[in-house]
């Protein structure tokens, strides 16, 4: 168990350096600040159930003079009507007069107005119930006018006012807006009136607020309202405060899972129980997010209890909030489980989690049954539950009793059982994602086992068989389907061993097995039959593993990478820091100790993997892929790393690179169609089954043509004659009889894998079998010619192409349209996706329409009328005095009201202690009319209590009878604006949705290079981007006519809503093209439809609010063209705003489509719907014009001034300078490449590199990773510009600056990453031949399926092909119009052996009159297919014929010599060879390591002539083979390999550091 807690230890570390350490700020920020901001917010959100007020009861204040008001007036308020109700020159306007002179120079503006209704444009309100109006007074009568004969009038003031009250000051809106003006009146009606009590006018009034409740009454209250909230509502949000672990975590787990970390950890932890490195993984998953997230946890828990909660025990909160923490983790566990791509399992999880918190809060009042289930088995439920529990104990104003239920509950479950399911899910939750994870992904196999033995074998298969079964789900569906599945038996039967120190070579084509066998070894797949053992020699053994594709984590250096898997795999002592040092420096990355794994090169990435695999002293290592995609640098060194390791470690690996296996292998197992066909050591194998030595005597133009010897097996060709010499001794005797005959121009190989491999691998042997290809067995492995030249049948097929022209752009749109129609055929999803969402939003939007009513645009008609209030209806209780000062009217009225409805009192200290005493009863107020008047009024209420109060007084007090009432100013909010903003929102949402989905595909196309391939081929941006916007208007036309017809059958308030389907189809034009432009510069398809819809939502978003600041804040008359300010400053930015601006115009909301009070009558004016079309209209076009800019490749920059070159400055190349284009490209060349230049930013990636290629040449351009060949193929195709305007590239003599279109009708393009789409193999050669012009595509479609070998998959999907056949399909894309320029940008790559030859094969078939550009990282590639090649580093560091750099670089003969013990001779036996080499050939440089019972060294030529012929050579090498015991040896020429690595060696050009 110390094992798995150090695993724990070590997993949890990585856990938190990757999420917390790497990622300081987001973590902390997700972690513990945004839930306790979050938190923070909705405990506050108690504070926003009623305004900020402060209750009691108020002091003594002087009721403020009129002139004062402006002083503390607010929102801009100046302005006091008067109506006077059509009645002038009397007693009304002298009231009015005298009011308003008071307000002389106060800054205070008086109105007087005729009628009511002027008031609504004088005193405009906004939606929120405020106007430039301090108030407005209107009279109905006086004494001497109207009716009643009594004053009348009505004080009417903003909706907005008396929301809340202060009763420590007298700044309230009362004392501001209302009672000033109405004592102003009454005071003045007092002096026209004779018989008013004159006296009066002279005393000071006092008031003061009271409030019905204490402020402790009013707390106590919103914390009860607050609690309901929570029970209803805030419980489910309460949830997000620990929610966030769910979404991080579990998008963690599944990320590990995607990239394969999470097999890779469990392959390599070297328990003997299979379950604990499971163990060690989730439960260091579980403790690195509590660790993270708990502090978070503690403190929400202590701010609910704080802050929420109050009377519970801060305690409880804490506890529970972290219970709830960790059983959300655990379920972060168990959803982890089920994802097997990262990129929607964070979403998913978190809202399916949240979904239960919802379903929880709205079923809060379910019985105790139901409750009791669903908190048991979810903790999001659990936690809603608890807090609705705990809100029901704190609204009874009682602290949470944990064991007892609360009594107003509909569930009686005490709250400790909450707790307890807390702990039940967080134990059980990992479990069942445990199991869950073993289900769906799970190896484990009780075959594959693990054993301490001193046996010499390593690894053992017995009997291992391996069958691939079909899915569950297709099984079940068999009966439906009628579909037959059967089982693929990958390994049968299969009996293998690895010896201990060796390293074993897994050689097959493609579906041989090998693979399967060495994931198998690694307990990466179950076992269908059979046994597999694993010897280790002591308890400390461990296994290694290096899957072919990196993993690693890119955010953890190569430091960290090799401490971790040392900390998970070491069962003894950890390594020190001294020793993972040694182990990294070993590993060729002591430079990059530091350096995160992303900043990596691929062949430094490679030697981390191999680096984890070797720590912890791993004594079983499996490698799948060596050297996979690593250029000849990286690859010798990752040779050096695992030759390093022979002897110490037992190493199997699996390569597609037969010269790899002959120098890394001990020994070679040949699988072929899931059997062994043969296994041995490599001299082994060569002497059984190879073909014997090779003499190539070549053919030199203008020299004699050697004599032909016929009495030896050979094939004769026009440049070369291959004779099949035999064993060694028969080949030197063959060699000195060519020294005899003057023959010199020759070169020798031994017996290659190549043979081997060819005649035992079936699948080999099937593949290169062609039409009339009897002898296909042999012609593989004659020589390196016949690689090329052997593949009979095929070559008159690709002759007979027939070449392409270039078509029309309207043609190119009807090919685009019909492969977009194909694909959608295939998959239609996220276009019915993209239809249905706004439609059925269409659809459910209209429901809010029901009742709407058609925009006015009366002001008259478009308001929401104040409503009038009057002392006649408020039921009153009173506090009045002194009794005597009372009017008989007053006394008579006051006998009829109910009894204890008036308290008289004496004094103004008893009216003082009444108010006091009684204010929870009294409405609206009292009054005390003693020397000081003085009123109280109730402030909790509608600012009619302050007005009906001091009414009363005023009567009293001035003996008039003044008839008032007080109302609200009409507000210009119809009825049902709401109903057409929530419309406006809901439809206006889903139309941002839609265009998303159209640039799925767009960036699909862009990823997989498929966009690419099209322009390559002729396809111009223009026709393309056409094509696809038509398509996509399908669609756009189809959604904007049902919407349309769904808001025609709802109802008939539209206005004009014919251009509302003009807008609906232009901004479905516009928002396409806009998501098209997102596409160009997204890295994944949810990225694009994330910006896209983000995007747009947040313009459209923007506009509302926009819309309604507009309406809500600015004056009335500034409104209109204040909205037309804000649409054409946000409608440039995106087109959802012109989307908007028609909806609000088309439901006439606040009136916006009205002009002069009238509709108006013409739609299309530009501040009407024109201008949503212009502007849709202009976007579109710059959209698209952004488009044909970025995909044409055209460039506004300037061109930065040259910096001259002299001869001096310039890097020689060895063989053909390129300042002189003479010497490298001829005007007859097919291509010719003049100094191309290419440079981003500061790094220069191809700096004046020239060369020319004529007909009929393959051209090699090789180079280390980096060193700019796939730039210079960029730049060729046209994708990429040149950044210099001295470089120029003509195809066929066509200048592909000036004229690209031109010049890609020349092209044929293989890139490295075959772009295909989901279409056949068949679908995709017809749409090529049909861009390119093909007269007859029938006919150029079955020449290259027959060709290239893929008639039999015509009809299979591409993206579901094999590697080598995707090759083949790119290759045959290539090949459709029969272009005079072939651009092969590795065109084997990934491809086994076999497939490779046959795909050189068909490349050499096809050179005859073209021109191709080759690029490889395999020099065997190169050296087969290539008679030129150019060797670049970012500039050209060697140009020439093959034979002119081997000549150059090569002038030696190489000799490999093989001890017939090897590998395991003795170290005498290997000094005693290498001896006699440095006596024999003293010139000889022999290589420093000497692997193994095999010797290599070299034997230089001097300038003058050779030392020694190859007769020679052989000579001394057979007379000394018995006494040095070789069993085998060969001698040759340099390989392009040897001269690549001698051209960096020599200018100095480390491995990808150029």
């Amino acid at each position: 168990m110390a094992l798995l807690w150090h695993q724990i230890r070590t997993l949890t570390f990585k856990n938190l350096l990757i999420t917390l350490y790497r990622h300081w700020l987001s973590t902390p920020l997700r972690a513990l600040i945004l839930p306790l901001l979050f938190v923070l917010f909705l405990s506050y959100t108690r504070n926003f159930l009623s305004p900020s007020s402060q209750f009691g009861i108020g002091e003594l204040h002087p009721i403020r003079s009129l002139p004062q008001v402006i002083g503390a007036a607010s929102g801009g308020r100046d302005r006091i009507v008067f109506v006077t109700g059509g009645f002038t020159e009397g007693d009304i306007e002298r009231v009015i007069g005298d009011v308003a002179s008071t307000l002389r120079d106060s800054g205070i503006n008086t109105l007087t107005l005729q009628r009511e209704e002027e008031l609504r444009t004088a005193c405009v309100s906004t939606v929120r119930g405020t106007s430039r109006c301090i108030a407005a007074a209107v009279f109905y009568s006086s004494p001497t006018e109207g009716d009643g004969g009594l004053w009348n009038y009505t004080i009417r003031a903003d909706g907005g006012l008396g929301t809340s009250i202060h009763v420590d000051t007298d700044e309230n809106d009362a004392q501001i807006y209302t009672l000033p003006l109405q004592h102003a009146i009454d005071f003045a009606v007092s002096r026209f009136t004779s018989t008013a009590n004159s006296e009066a006018l002279s005393r000071t009034v006092y008031e003061y607020p009271f409030t019905s409740k204490t402020h402790e009454q009013r707390q106590d209250d919103i914390r009860v309202r607050y609690m309901d909230m929570i029970i209803s509502v805030l419980a489910a949000p309460f949830y997000l405060s620990v929610a966030g672990v769910i979404y991080q975590m579990t998008g963690f787990i599944a990320t590990e899972r995607e990239i394969g970390m999470a097999q890779l950890l469990d392959t390599m932890m070297p328990n003997r129980a299979r379950w604990q490195p499971q163990v060690a993984r989730i439960i260091s998953h579980h403790l690195a997010f509590d660790l993270l997230y708990g502090p978070g946890w503690i403190v929400t828990g202590a701010l609910l209890g704080a802050m929420s909660f109050r009377n519970t025990s801060i305690v409880i909160p804490i506890a529970f909030n972290l219970l709830a923490g960790l059983s959300t983790t655990s379920l972060a566990v168990f959803a982890g489980g089920f994802f097997r791509k990262a990129q929607l399992s964070g979403i998913t999880a978190i809202i399916v989690s949240l979904v239960l918190a919802i379903i929880a809060q709205v079923s809060a009042k379910a019985g105790t049954g139901v409750v009791a289930v669903l908190s048991f088995l979810f903790p999001p439920m659990n936690y809603v539950y608890f807090l609705v529990l705990i809100a029901r104990w704190e609204s009874e104003s009682r602290p949470l009793n944990l064991f007892q239920p609360t009594q107003n509950s509909p569930f009686t479950l005490p709250a400790i059982v909450f707790y307890v399911f807390m702990v039940i899910q967080t134990i059980a939750y990992p479990i069942l994602g445990a199991l869950v994870e073993r289900r769906l992904y799970g190896t484990a196999s009780s075959s594959r086992r693990t054993v301490v033995s001193e046996s010499p074998i390593a690894v053992n298969l017995n009997g291992f068989t391996k069958e691939y079964k079909p899915e569950f789900m297709k099984r079940a569906l068999r009966f439906w389907t009628k579909r037959p599945f059967d089982s693929v038996l990958a390994v049968k039967n299969l009996n293998l061993q690895a010896y201990r120190g060796e390293i074993l070579v897994l050689l097959g084509a493609n579906g041989s097995g090998k693979s399967t066998t060495l994931d198998a070894v690694a307990g990466l797949h179950s076992i269908s039959g059979g046994e597999i053992s694993i010897h280790y020699p002591d308890a400390q053994g461990s296994f290694g593993y290096c899957p072919q594709n990196n993993v690693l984590w890119d955010d953890v250096t190569v430091s960290e990478h090799v401490k971790i898997f040392d900390g998970i795999k070491c069962i003894g002592k950890r390594a020190s820091r001294a020793e993972i040092k040694s182990l990294i420096e070993s590993c060729d990355l002591a430079k990059k100790t530091g350096g995160l794994s992303k900043t990596l090169s691929g062949g430094q990435k490679r030697k981390l993997q191999m680096a984890m695999m070797f720590a912890g002293g791993s004594t079983v290592c499996c490698v799948d892929e060596v050297s996979s995609g690593v250029d000849p640098l990286s690859r010798r060194k990752l040779w050096d790393i695992l030759l390093a390791e022979r002897g110490r470690r037992s190493i199997i690996l699996t390569t597609h690179f037969l010269d790899e296996a002959d120098l890394l292998a001990d020994r070679i197992s040949i699988l072929s169609k899931g059997s062994l066909k043969a296994s041995g050591t490599s001299v082994e194998l060569k002497h059984r089954l190879g073909s014997g030595y090779r003499v190539n005597i070549y053919h030199v133009p203008g020299s004699m043509r050697a004599p032909l010897y016929s009495n030896i097996l050979h094939t004769d060709h026009d440049d070369v004659t291959v004779y099949f010499s035999g064993t060694s001794i028969e080949t030197f005797r063959f060699l000195k009889r060519l020294d005899n005959d003057g023959v010199k121009n020759y070169q020798v190989n031994g017996p290659t894998l190549e043979d081997v491999f060819f005649k035992v691998a079936e699948e080999a042997i099937a593949g290169s079998s062609g039409p009339g290809d009897k002898h296909a067995q042999r012609s593989s492995s004659e020589s390196l010619t016949p690689l090329v030249r052997g593949n009979q049948g095929r070559p008159d097929m690709l002759r007979e192409l027939l070449d392409g022209k270039i078509i029309s752009i309207p043609k190119q749109m009807r090919v685009l349209m019909s492969k977009r129609f194909t694909i959608f055929r295939r998959n239609p999803v996220p276009y019915l996706v993209a239809l249905l969402i706004p439609v059925i939003a269409a659809g459910c939007s209209t429901l809010f329409l029901k009742s709407a009513s058609v925009g006015n645009c009366n002001p008259e008609v478009a308001v929401a009328s104040g409503g009038g209030q009057s002392m006649s209806q408020v039921a009153y209780k009173l506090v009045a005095g002194p009794q005597a000062q009372l009017s008989e009217a007053a006394l008579q009225r006051i006998s009829q009201a109910p009894p204890g409805a008036v308290t008289f009192v004496e004094t103004l200290d008893q009216f003082n202690m009444e108010v006091e005493r009684q204010f929870g009863n009294l409405t609206p107020g009292g009054f005390f009319l003693g020397d000081e008047p003085t009123f109280a009024w109730r402030g909790d209420g509608p600012l009619l209590f302050a007005h009906m109060t001091q009414n009363l007084l005023d009567s009293m007090l001035l003996n008039i009878t003044i008839s008032s009432s007080y109302q609200v100013l009409d507000i210009p909010f119809a009825a049902d604006i709401s109903s057409l903003l929530l419309f406006i929102i809901y439809f206006g949402l889903s139309m941002t949705i839609y265009p998303a989905f159209l640039a799925l595909y767009p960036t699909m196309e862009r990823l997989r290079g498929v966009r690419g391939m099209h322009y390559s081929n002729g396809v111009r941006a223009v026709p393309l981007w056409l094509a696809y916007l038509i398509f996509d208007f399908l669609f756009v036309v189809t959604i904007s006519a049902l919407s349309v017809i769904v808001f025609r059958a709802t109802t008939d308030i539209w206005y004009s809503i014919e251009y509302l389907f003009l807008i609906f189809l232009l901004y479905g034009i516009a928002s396409a093209l806009y998501s098209y432009v997102v596409s160009l510069f997204a890295t994944s398809q949810l990225a694009t439809f994330a910006i896209t819809v983000a995007s747009q939502a947040a313009m459209f978003l923007v506009y509302f609010i926009v819309f309604m600041v507009v309406f809500t804040y600015v004056d009335t008359s500034s409104q209109i063209s204040m909205l037309n300010i804000s649409y054409y400053t946000l409608g440039i930015v995106s087109p959802v705003c012109s989307l908007s601006r028609a909806l609000y115009l088309t439901l006439n909301v606040f009136g916006v489509a009205c002009r002069d009070r009238k509709i108006a009558s013409y739609p299309g004016a530009i501040d009407i719907f024109g201008g949503p079309i212009l502007y849709l209209i202009l976007q579109s076009l710059i959209l698209f014009g952004i488009l044909f800019w970025k995909e044409s490749g055209s460039t506004l920059r300037l061109w930065p001034k040259e910096k001259v070159i002299g001869v001096e400055d310039r890097d020689a190349i060895e063989l053909e300078a390129p300042i002189e284009f003479a010497g490298v490209t001829r005007s007859s060349d097919g291509l010719r490449v003049l100094r191309l230049r290419k440079q981003f930013k500061k790094h220069v990636a191809v700096d004046d590199i020239t060369f020319g290629i004529p007909r009929s040449e393959c051209f090699a351009l090789i180079g280390p990773n980096g060193a700019g060949k796939s730039t210079c193929i960029s730049m060729i195709r046209g994708d990429t510009q040149p950044s210099s305007r001295g470089s120029e590239i003509f195809v066929e003599g066509i200048s592909a600056m000036k004229h690209r279109a031109k010049a890609r009708s020349k092209l044929g393009v293989c890139p490295q990453i075959d772009p295909l789409d989901a279409m056949t193999v068949a679908e995709h050669l017809r749409f090529y031949a049909e861009i390119r012009g093909i007269s007859d595509p029938s006919h150029n479609i079955q020449a290259i399926m027959k060709a290239v070998g893929l008639e039999q998959y015509a009809n299979r999907i591409a993206t579901k092909l094999s590697g080598g056949n995707k090759r083949k399909l790119s290759l045959g894309i290539a090949l459709m119009g029969n272009p005079s320029v072939l651009l092969l940008d590795e065109p084997s790559s990934g491809m086994d052996a076999a497939s490779k030859r046959i795909m050189w094969r068909t490349l050499a078939s096809v050179t005859p009159g073209r021109s191709l550009l080759l690029t490889t990282h395999s020099m065997e590639e190169a050296d087969a297919l290539a008679s030129r090649a150019g060797i670049v580093a970012g500039r050209m560091l060697a140009l020439g014929t093959t034979e002119e750099l081997r000549s150059r670089y090569g002038n030696a003969h190489f000799v490999h010599l093989v001890h017939r013990q090897a590998p395991h001779t003795h170290a005498t036996d290997m000094e005693r060879i290498k001896s006699w080499v440095e006596r024999e050939f003293p010139e000889a440089r022999v290589e420093e390591r000497t692997y193994y019972g095999q010797v290599r060294f070299e034997i230089p030529l001097q300038e003058a002539g050779e030392t020694s012929s190859l007769a020679d050579i052989f000579g001394k090498l057979e007379a000394g083979k018995t006494t040095l015991d070789v069993q085998y040896y060969s001698v040759s020429t340099a390989t392009l390999d040897q001269i690549f690595l001698a051209v960096v060696g020599k200018h100095f050009i480390e491995e990808e550091e150029h």
